[in-house]
């Protein structure tokens, strides 16, 4: 867990955290002194980092002890172990912040450019390349991967969750490739709920305001056998469209239900399984610009998408020896969006095998392999279509990464994945690390990563007509063609990492990092040619650029005194892509434009006293060349109120410096709308 977030465990129960509900749980093995063996819930990164009575504790109290991610090495390891640029927004975090939806949570981490384009679309990005179709961030959820091989990027208005359900959300910046493979280029989300052992009894949150006008989360958990629990949720909301602009008047208002369960068994002193799943149906209003044979070039249009999935996960872990043991998991993943321009549908399985194996007290190895299968089903529309319609791929793949500490203060990491994919073949993403702990408060790490962002089904199989001009006496279409010769994009990254603990109530953690870039995608120009309905003038993907970045990024924590805690975070990047000789892709360098050189965020949790509290966070972000999108503040404020054990009420107020505000221009289909201030009341109850 990040250093910057323990002193948020520490914190005695404030206005409008919800107790655990049952008796209290068991103290971990950690911390009664014994070495536990493989454990599945620690190693997937389900169970809580810590228990017990940890307030009154010091920052420097709490580096001591055993502080667990898990997204870094896909098994648990300290913080001050993990070799990485880690981020972890815990469940505290998750409470205070009043946000209803993971992207707004997701704006409080350093490196991450998260900009709301309509209300349901977000453009989001780890260290640049931030688009509505951003397509190098690897997001799971449980270990389930749910970004879609349809553009390698995100669906974020069906990945949904009860946020009081979520355990934490650990963040990588950086490349995570040679664990995780497929997508996870610029960075890693790993979205960890909590497990069902840990929602016992009964949770009810309800909640409406102006912009959110409607939702509500209802979840009952119990226990079967000795060692055995189950919890079952629903979830609704209801959203309104985002404020109109001078370009265009949004129809865009967001509604979903869902529907799910997760069960965990010991069922031996070896053995433990988890099974999960979840269901969701919903519609998804947007306002598109779409070619249209009846109006100018390009025009307006009302687009509603009726959205539907579910998936089911199955976990088996088993405990080999006291040092070794292995976990296999299971997932199958359906989602559906059908609408008057194109009717997407998606079947995946995914299988995913890993053994810890110790090879003496010096070096630890880890490996596994995985295969994927996803089958898509697509009814093409007359403005945008796939062709062929039906495409199953399948991944293969394999992973092997070695620890060795070379002495007391340092560590040695190298590994490498190797993926097969239907596309481009055999891909190798290597990595090399270096930890240095130079105290128990102190740590420095470099590494230097390889990554690749596979084709996605997009890049090859894509038809959609862009425009339609009058010509002299014909139609003149520009359409963007998939092409078999689109290569995978390559990134090659160099990180250096600080963390230091100064004092006992302030902590600091720095990271930089180069970013080198090979055959970056561009849109290039092809021979016009002639069809029944005019001259097309085609574009086709094509590995046409280059590129380089750098960047700093810093977080720090001040336990200002017990009632008050203040976080700041601060990020630059500094991009730049360079066409090769030959390419004529306009756009290409549009990446330059559209990611915000500085961000700034502050976030205050005080405590007014048992039953009150006030938190606050202020955002600021640099403007963007790329549809002259100007700088712009954004305050988010919560009031809570605790009564009684078990009732708090919460009054959020978002975005209150204006009334709305452009956070982002023109995507690929979105015309872009402004982000409207929400003020919404929620009541919650444990029981």
């Amino acid at each position: 867990m990040n250093p910057l977030h323990l002193a948020l465990l520490a914190a005695p129960p404030v206005a409008g955290q919800d107790p655990p509900p049952g008796p209290d749980p068991p103290v971990p093995p950690e911390l009664e002194g014994e070495d536990p063996a493989f454990d599945d819930e620690a190693f997937w990164g389900e169970e809580e980092p810590g228990s017990g009575d940890l307030s009154g504790l010091s920052l420097e109290e709490l580096m001591n002890i055993e502080v667990e991610v898990t997204s870094v090495a896909r098994r648990k390891q300290r913080l001050s172990d993990s070799a990485a640029a880690v981020y972890v927004i815990t469940q505290e975090d998750i409470r205070r912040s009043g946000a209803t939806c993971i992207p707004d949570l997701l704006r409080m981490v350093p490196g991450l450019s998260v900009s709301r384009i309509s209300s349901n679309t977000w453009a989001i990005g780890a260290r640049g390349f931030n688009a509505e179709f951003a397509d190098k961030l690897l997001v799971m959820i449980d270990g389930r991967t749910v970004y879609t091989p349809l553009f390698s990027g995100m669906f974020w208005d069906v990945q949904d969750y009860p946020l009081d359900d979520i355990e934490r959300i650990e963040v990588i910046r950086g490349p995570g490739a040679s664990l995780w493979g497929a997508n996870a280029v610029n960075g890693v989300i790993n979205i960890i709920t909590k497990s069902a052992r840990d929602t016992q009894g009964n949770h009810v949150r309800l909640g409406a305001g102006n912009e959110e006008r409607g939702f509500g989360h209802v979840r009952h958990g119990g226990s079967f056998g000795e060692d055995g629990a189950w919890r079952v949720y629903a979830k609704y909301f209801n959203r309104d469209g985002s404020g109109a602009t001078d370009a265009v008047e949004p129809d865009d208002d967001w509604e979903v239900g869902r529907g799910g369960f997760r069960m965990d068994w010991s069922s031996s002193e070896t053995d433990s399984l988890t099974f999960q799943g979840d269901v969701y149906k919903g519609r998804v209003d947007n306002t598109y610009d779409l070619a249209s044979f009846t109006s100018p070039p390009t025009a307006l249009v009302d687009n509603r998408f009726d959205v539907s999935g579910g998936n089911l996960l199955m976990r088996w872990s088993r405990e080999l020896s006291e040092d070794s043991g292995f976990s296999l998991q299971v997932y199958y993943d359906h989602t559906s969006r059908e609408s008057d321009i194109v009717d997407l549908r998606r079947d995946t399985t995914d299988v995913d095998f890993q053994h810890n194996l110790p090879l003496s007290e010096r070096n630890e190895l880890i490996w596994g392999m995985g295969y994927r299968y996803s089958a898509s089903d697509i009814t093409s529309g007359p403005v945008l279509g796939f062709y062929p319609e039906n495409r199953d791929t399948q991944l293969f793949s394999a992973f092997v990464q070695d620890e060795h500490r070379l002495g007391e203060e340092l560590t040695a990491m190298l590994g490498a994945k190797v993926e097969h994919n239907d596309y481009t073949g055999f891909e190798f993403q290597p990595n090399a690390r270096l930890l240095w702990n130079r105290s128990s408060q102190e740590t420095v790490w470099a590494s230097i990563a390889g990554a690749v962002r596979q084709p996605a089904q997009m890049n090859e199989d894509i038809s959609w007509l862009q425009q339609v001009i009058q010509g002299p006496g014909y139609f003149i279409l520009p359409t963007l063609f998939g092409s078999d010769d689109f290569d995978s994009e390559k990134l090659t990254a160099y990180e250096l990492g600080y963390r230091n603990l100064i004092g006992e109530d302030f902590s600091l953690d720095l990271a930089a990092f180069y970013n080198e870039y090979r055959e970056l995608m561009t849109m290039e120009p092809g021979d016009p040619f002639a069809t029944g309905a005019g001259l097309v003038v085609p574009v086709y993907f094509a590995n046409g650029a280059d590129g380089w970045s750098w960047g700093l990024e810093a977080a720090a924590q001040w336990n200002v005194r017990e009632d008050w805690k203040l976080n700041l975070s601060y990020s630059f990047i500094d991009i730049h892509i360079q066409p090769h000789d030959g390419s004529n892709d306009p756009s290409a360098e549009d990446e330059e434009k559209q990611t915000p050189a500085h961000q700034v965020h502050l976030r205050s949790y005080f405590d007014l006293s048992e039953e009150w509290g006030l938190d606050a966070a202020l955002y600021w972000v640099d403007a963007m060349e790329k549809d002259d999108i100007s700088d712009y503040f954004r305050a988010d404020t919560r009031l809570a109120w605790e009564p009684c054990e078990g009732i708090s009420a919460a009054l959020v107020a978002q975005g209150l410096f204006h009334d709305r505000e452009l956070e982002f221009g023109q995507s690929i289909f979105n015309a872009g709308s402004e982000v409207e201030t929400s003020v919404f009341l929620t009541l919650s109850w444990q029981f």
